[in-house]
This record gives structure tokens, C-alpha cells and sequence, in this order.
């Protein structure tokens, strides 16, 4: 077998060995040849079997150098450990080759790449489970608002039938009777007078409730119908006064949905103005406009009455809770008035905003 060390000599006299596999340089810290020679047959003996190495040491301590019998001690015991770790080191080695150590690094990788995986397919799962949830929430809570929207509809639509058909008939029938009543024959005056006070006070209820089941319908709630409605209104309202009405609205309307609580607003805005010209303004004429501009339903009212001053008489002619009425609501009411020229009232009501939010709170 060949050896694994080779033995040197310094220019100086010290003996060092080689090492032929690692090439490394070791000092054996002697002069002297045949010592240094001895060493190096030591290691190359503790190489191939270092249970001799450790008799050699044992014989050098007994033969009285204890020099190189700890020197060739220490080396046993680093070549005993050196043999050690390469052993250990050639177990790993060979358990790295051996084919069934591979396919279970193959294996435990295939696992940790599967774990990896159900990882994250588990969480995207549970993401697109909350979403689904909450998607199914919203059109949940979406189709509960539209049955009660749609109960609620019903519900007005059958006040407003009752009101017509009971209340209306009935207030009708009263009319009828007290106009009867001022031509069966002539009467005390007190008492013609009492019928004729009959039948306007059930006309004004007749006109009254008809304005209310309007309100209340929601068949009606559009902005193309409140404009018809209000020049309807206008136009019977003025005319036993002899008033003639002239229109300015638009053939068509955006088609813009009108709750029902607004409505009701600001036909009582149009009907009290008007009838305060019919009793206060002496006006022979009434100009009714409405139009829409910039998202905002405008109505003018113009007369050609007397008039009169504005800042001494606002509180007046039952116009001073109208401007708080339709504020409520997201609109102004303003009047310009100057004695002898007349009178022009604007109603001004924005159409989305805080009135979407008036909308939802009248349904």
C-alpha cells in the first residue's frame, strides 16, 4: 500500500512531512533523521491502522522517549478522529447516493410543494367565499328593498282607491245635495246662504282630496307628471276667478322620479301662492313657468297684480312658513314683489343630491 506521508528536510536541519493527499506541510519539530523517520512510519502505520500507532506510542514511552512517544500519542488521537469524521462523512456520502434516500428527498419535496399549494388554493378559497357572501348579502338586502318598496306601492295605491272612491263619493254626494237644495224653493237667505257655504267648503274638500290621493299614488311619481298636474291645477284654480293662465313648460320632462312627500311639498307651495293672487293681488294675469336647469326644477309664478312690499308685508298673505317647508326637502322659495308692478315668486327644488335622500325617506 502506499504511504500517505513523505518525510523533508529544511535548510535549517528540521525535519517536516507532506501530506500527498491534502499536500499539506506539517513541521515534526526534530533534527533528528532517524526520529523524523520514525514519526512518519508512525502516521503512515496510524493511516492504515491506528490501533499500532498507539502500541508504537506505548512502546517509545517504555523505551524512555517521551517525546516522541506523546508526539506520536497526539497524532494517534487526531488520526483516530480524523477517521471518525470521515467515516461519518462517507455515511452521508453514501446515504446521498443511495437511490432509496433520493426518492425520499424526491418525496418530501413533492409534499412540501403540495402543502405549499393547498396553502394558498385554501386561502383564495376563503377569499372568494366572503366575497360570494357578501355579493349574496347585498342582493339579499337589494330584493327586501324591493318588496318593501313594492308593499309599499301597493299599500298607497289602495288609500288612494279608498279615498277616491269612499271619501271622494261621499264628499261628492254632499255637493250635489246642497246644490239641490238652493233651487227646491226660495228659502230665508240665511239659509241660502248656508248652502252655498256647503257647497264651496265640499268642492275645496273634493279639490283638497284629490290632491292628496295624487300625492299618495305612486303611479304618479315622475317629474313629468307633477308638471302636469300643477298646470292642471293652475289653470282650474284661476279660472272662476277670471284670471287667464299662460304656460311656459316643456312639451317633455327627463324622466326623474318624485317621492311622494315631496310632491305633496311643493303642491302646497304652488296652491298657496296662487291663492294669494286670487285673493290679495287683484291680477287679471299669471304667468306659470317651469324648466329645468342644472339638475334643478325651477317654477316662476308672475303676476300683474298690485303688488307689494316685500320686507313690511312678509310675513303676510300665509307665505312665511313656505321658504322653511321646502328646505326640508332641498329647495328655496323666494319672492320679488314691488308695490303697483306686480309679483314673481320662484320655487326652486334640486332633483338629486339630498333629494335622493328625500326620495328614500318618503318610500
Amino acid at each position: 500500500m502506499k504511504n500517505r506521508y513523505r518525510v523533508f528536510r529544511r535548510k535549517w536541519g528540521t525535519y517536516y512531512c507532506e501530506d500527498l493527499v491534502t499536500k499539506k506541510h506539517e513541521s515534526l519539530h526534530t533534527r533528528d533523521r532517524d526520529e523524523a523517520y520514525r514519526l512518519i512510519a508512525a502516521r503512515n502505520e496510524t493511516d492504515r491502522a491506528p490501533a499500532f500507532s498507539l502500541h508504537l506510542a506505548r512502546v517509545y514511552w517504555r523505551a524512555g522517549d517521551p517525546a516522541a512517544a506523546t508526539r506520536t500519542w497526539h497524532y494517534v488521537i487526531d488520526e483516530m478522529l480524523k477517521i471518525k469524521k470521515g467515516n461519518t462523512h462517507r455515511r452521508w456520502i453514501s446515504a446521498i447516493n443511495d437511490k432509496a434516500f433520493e426518492r425520499l428527498l424526491i418525496l418530501v419535496g413533492v409534499l412540501v410543494v403540495v402543502l405549499i399549494f393547498s396553502a394558498i388554493w385554501i386561502t383564495q378559497l376563503h377569499r372568494l367565499v366572503e366575497q360570494r357572501t357578501r355579493q349574496l348579502q347585498n342582493e339579499i338586502s337589494e330584493r327586501e328593498a324591493v318588496e318593501r318598496e313594492r308593499s309599499l306601492e301597493a299599500e298607497r295605491s289602495r288609500i288612494a282607491r279608498d279615498l277616491h272612491d269612499d271619501l271622494g263619493a261621499s264628499l261628492t254626494e254632499i255637493a250635489v245635495l246642497a246644490s239641490k237644495g238652493q233651487h227646491t224653493s226660495p228659502a230665508e237667505q240665511g239659509v241660502m246662504t248656508l248652502f252655498h257655504a256647503i257647497v264651496d267648503k265640499a268642492r275645496e274638500l273634493v279639490s283638497a282630496l284629490d290632491g292628496i290621493v295624487w300625492a299618495v299614488d305612486p303611479k304618479d311619481n315622475s317629474l313629468q307628471s307633477v308638471a302636469d298636474y300643477l298646470c292642471d291645477f293652475a289653470d282650474d284654480y284661476l279660472s272662476p276667478s277670471g284670471i287667464a293662465c299662460r304656460f311656459d313648460v316643456p312639451v317633455s320632462l327627463p324622466a326623474i322620479g318624485f317621492g311622494g312627500r315631496r310632491k305633496h311639498e311643493l303642491f302646497l307651495a304652488v296652491k298657496e301662492t296662487l291663492n294669494n293672487i286670487v285673493r290679495h293681488a287683484a291680477a287679471t294675469e299669471v304667468e306659470f313657468r317651469l324648466a329645468v336647469l342644472d339638475d334643478e326644477l325651477k317654477i316662476v309664478i308672475v303676476d300683474n297684480g298690485r303688488g307689494f312690499d316685500a320686507n313690511s308685508r312678509r310675513n303676510g298673505c300665509g307665505l312665511k312658513n313656505l321658504p322653511l317647508r321646502l328646505s326640508r326637502i332641498g329647495g328655496h322659495y323666494e319672492i320679488q314683489s314691488t308695490a303697483g308692478k306686480g309679483t314673481m315668486v320662484e320655487i326652486g327644488l334640486r332633483l338629486s343630491g339630498r333629494a335622493d335622500s328625500e326620495n328614500k325617506r318618503d318610500d
